[in-house]
């Protein structure tokens, strides 16, 4: 493949630091947040450089308050984990305690990487040493780098995380191994 211009060998670049990425653990679910992030980056224009106050207190709240929920939820397990005598079902209700404190976790890096990334886009977007037409060209550029990190997922193999990925995903959709076990 020839690469004729800077613009290409820059795409072709950042590309492949995005496939490096997502060959590390969970490395795949991170780009995807910092992709949609990326691509929200022309919501940013005009607005104040990253200050507390511009940050989504609600959506925080709200992140605050899914993973004392499930906290919560993994205490209530752990009781029934040390009054449960069968192997099978002990060996559900850990999978389901390993997937809420997966999940619990996922979510707090997900807003941190969230939080971050938008501050930093903020600063970038609303430089005020540049025109207003530079600002809207970092946005723009931005926004297209967020499709590459996008592009860049889609084309990803699967890794050995599967295990995790899949108790993550149960736990995130609320299914328990337990209660299956239990109902069977």
């Amino acid at each position: 493949m020839s690469i004729s211009t800077g613009e290409s060998v820059d795409k072709r670049i950042r590309t492949c630091e995005a496939e490096e990425l997502g060959s590390k653990s969970f490395g795949m679910e991170i780009l995807q947040t910092v992709s949609a992030v990326y691509q929200r980056s022309p919501e940013f224009l005009g607005s104040s450089s990253g200050e507390e106050g511009d940050l989504d207190m609600d959506h925080v709240n709200t992140t605050r308050d899914n993973i004392r929920s499930l906290v919560q939820d993994v205490k209530t397990l752990e009781e029934k984990l040390f009054a449960t005598q069968v192997d099978d079902e002990r060996r559900a209700l850990e999978d389901d305690i390993t997937g809420k404190i997966l999940l619990a976790y996922w979510k707090g890096i997900c807003s941190e990487i969230e939080q971050i990334v938008e501050k930093v886009i903020r600063r970038i977007v609303n430089d005020g040493s540049i025109s207003r037409s530079e600002q809207e060209e970092r946005s723009k550029n931005l926004q297209q780098d967020g499709m590459i990190l996008e592009k860049a997922t889609a084309a990803a193999s699967d890794d050995d995380q599967s295990h995790l990925r899949r108790i993550l995903a149960d736990a995130e959709a609320g299914i328990s191994k337990y209660e299956l076990l239990r109902g069977s």
